[in-house]
């Protein structure tokens, strides 16, 4: 899966902090980054399952269901490798994992990043 822009996000986090401020700009980084991994998750999660049984289709590897990604500490570490954020978020929406467990998972992981990114805005901003 890929993101929407053709930009890593993280310019937008950076200049959602150089435009609103510290604490604005993590605010919209943090909204727009969780409702990306619930958008994600959506799909995943109606595009995966069989209509008729609620199960996982047979061609998803077995390996993938066996992984412990109902778990949040899970969800939220592998959130914080590269390249991992959509991933995981496909993943969970294709093995289950609840609405609710991935929203809030998906929101505390996503904080530090929003804040991390808006703070290098603001930071940037400054430094001119």
């Amino acid at each position: 899966m890929l993101a929407a822009t053709p930009f890593p996000s993280e310019v937008v986090g950076v200049a959602n902090g150089s435009i609103y401020g510290l604490w604005q700009g993590t605010l919209f980084g943090w909204i727009s980054w969780w409702s990306a991994a619930m958008i994600v998750y959506t799909l995943a999660r109606h595009g995966t399952h069989d209509p008729n049984t609620g199960s996982l289709p047979a061609r998803i590897p077995k390996w993938l269901t066996r992984l412990p990604v109902s778990h949040p500490v899970v969800l939220i570490i592998v959130r914080q490798l590269p390249f991992c954020f959509h991933a995981v978020n496909a993943l969970a929406g294709a093995t289950g994992v609840t609405v609710r467990r991935q929203a809030v998972t998906a929101g505390v992981s996503n904080l530090l990043y929003a804040f991390i990114t808006a703070a290098a805005g603001a930071e940037l901003i400054n430094a001119w």
